[in-house]
């Protein structure tokens, strides 16, 4: 018996400490199977079970802009997650498994008109895409992403975050109307001239239930000076209230001089608003930029509205 004794316990000490070093060995395989390593523009960083890891801020940041920078080499895209990235590099994060916050606004845009048209659809809608921003304002009811720079967006997880030298950090950082109203991305406050035509910028148009307005900026293009239109709109359900969706627009130069497609332009988007045409300013001698007196005719779908905005800024010494 003794002898028994003296058998099986080392044995059933072996026996343990076998499967106490097989389960420190799943979890271990099961913790690097949660963890990617992923190198995009030439910058090194992981995928932690869905949430990008980053060294430092700055790391996360120089992401952000080398994605932006990568140019569209066609002249007709359809708005959607390869809209202002290089497709590749998006196949990479998405063969990662990772899923971000913009992916995720993505998704509720093509699924906004199934639950706004629906008796309490908004509440599921806003149920579903939690992450995603509600200001309720007025007769707005849009879904807005809470990250200011869209290309954080990107990279931030389906719930804002990242993390950062080992800590989650939220990017988010809208939490007010008046901020949305600030970057421009809210429909007009006041609307004293209803027209189909203006002076950079055309108030807001309406048509049934849709409704548009066009947006225009004199501005820069990784450094680039161009001048950036914003085709912008919004649908109204059977409550009364307006929310942005998918919809088609198309844009083309029309008489004028000044701007000219370049390589980030498109002719055509079809996806939530705002729908971003980028047209780039002229040169007088290879530096400083000739004024431009220009029409661009915009076609926006849901309207059915035929607009005609006018570009006008003044030569621009560099």
């Amino acid at each position: 018996m003794n002898l028994l004794k003296k058998i099986a316990v080392p044995a059933l000490l072996l026996l343990i400490s076998s499967c106490s070093n097989e389960e420190n060995t799943e979890l271990l395989n099961k913790e690097n199977s949660n963890s990617k390593q992923i190198c995009l523009c030439n910058i090194s960083f992981e995928n932690k079970n869905g949430t990008l890891s980053f060294s430092s801020k700055e790391q996360m940041i120089d992401l952000s802009k080398k994605i932006s920078t990568i140019p569209i080499i066609t002249n007709r895209i359809m708005k959607d997650a390869y809209s202002n990235t290089n497709i590749n590099q998006v196949l990479a994060l998405k063969e990662a498994g990772f899923t971000s916050l913009y992916d995720t606004y993505i998704e509720a845009m093509n699924e906004a008109d199934y639950y706004y048209e629906k008796k309490d659809g908004y509440e599921e809608f806003k149920s579903k895409f939690s992450s995603l921003y509600f200001p309720e304002e007025g007769d707005d009811y849009s879904a807005y992403l809470p990250i200011s720079d869209e290309n954080l967006s990107k990279i931030a997880d389906k719930d804002g975050n990242v993390i950062i030298n080992g800590e989650i950090t939220s990017l988010k950082d809208i939490t007010s109307y008046s901020q949305l109203r600030k970057l421009g991305l809210t429909p007009p406050q006041t609307n004293i001239l209803k027209a189909t035509s203006g002076v950079n910028g055309i108030s807001e148009e309406k048509n049934g239930k849709n409704k548009v307005w066009v947006n225009c900026h004199n501005t820069k293009d990784n450094l680039i000076p161009v001048v950036k239109v914003e085709v912008c709109f919004r649908k109204k359900n059977f409550m009364g209230v307006w929310y942005n969706h998918n919809s088609g627009s198309e844009a083309r130069l029309d008489k004028g001089a000044g701007i000219d497609l370049y390589a980030r332009s498109i002719v055509e988007c079809f996806g939530f608003s705002p729908h971003n045409y980028f047209y780039a300013r002229k040169s007088i001698d290879g530096i400083n930029k000739m004024p431009v007196e220009r029409d661009i005719i915009i076609n926006h779908h849901g309207t059915k509205a035929i607009l005609t905005l006018h570009v006008s800024y003044p030569i621009e010494i560099l």
